[in-house]
Formats: C-alpha cells, sequence, structure tokens
C-alpha cells in the first residue's frame, strides 16, 4: 500500500504539517503578546496588582528557562540538520534532494520561531517595571 505513494508527497506532507505547527505557533504568540501589552496598560496607568507582579516575575523565570533549553536544543539539532541534508543529497539527485530538503528548512524555521518568541517574552516581560 505505502510502496505507491510517492515520497515527494510524504516529504510535502511532512512540510505542511511543520509549516501550520509554525501558524499555530504563530497565534498563540500573538494571544501572548496581547496579554502582556495589557500589563503594559495596567503600569502605565499605575494598576498592576501583585498577582500581576507575581505573574511577570514568574513568567520571567519560565521563559528564561525556556529560552535556555531552546537555544541548547537549536545547538544540538544544527549538526542534525547538517547531517539529514547531507543524506539527501548523497542518496537522492540533486532535484529530488531539494525537494526533501525543505523539510529540513521549515523545520529549522519552527525551531528558530521557538527561540524568537521565548527571548520577545522575556524582552517584554523585563520591560514592565515591577
Amino acid at each position: 500500500m505505502f510502496e505507491n505513494i510517492p515520497l515527494e508527497l510524504i516529504s510535502n506532507t511532512v512540510s505542511f504539517i511543520v509549516i501550520i505547527a509554525i501558524i499555530i505557533r504563530v497565534i498563540k504568540y500573538k494571544k501572548k503578546v496581547a496579554v502582556i501589552d495589557g500589563l503594559y496598560e495596567l503600569q502605565e496607568k499605575k494598576q498592576l496588582s501583585q498577582t500581576d507582579k507575581e505573574f511577570i516575575s514568574s513568567n520571567i523565570l519560565e521563559y528564561k528557562a525556556k529560552f535556555v533549553k531552546q537555544e541548547a536544543f537549536n545547538k544540538l539539532m544544527y549538526p542534525g540538520f547538517i547531517l539529514v541534508t547531507g543524506i539527501f543529497v548523497i542518496f537522492f539527485d540533486f532535484a529530488e534532494a531539494m525537494i526533501h530538503i525543505n523539510i529540513v528548512v521549515v523545520t529549522y524555521i519552527y525551531i528558530y520561531v521557538k527561540k524568537i518568541h521565548y527571548k520577545n517574552f522575556i524582552t517584554l516581560l523585563e520591560g514592565i517595571k515591577i
């Protein structure tokens, strides 16, 4: 059954799934940034409650930990991406390898977007004067 499915279709499907994951991550990011914008407005009005301050400080710690883990994960994955790309180039002709390398590129973008989001959350939360 699976031997009739072209490898390009599988590769493109995986890439499409990763793109959907990127879009979902961006939507969640915008929702979290909206919450942080609300905290900025409360700060400007000097209406930050103790709960808000605890929320800010706990999230700063949480996102710093996530950022460090994501950086370590990215450093671990870079050689893996290079290895997978090399395998694609070795085992497929160049045109077909470029189709499969699309998975590597899209996955790299996804993990880089995660890193950027964590760094932005830290910067935005630290910008709020507690």
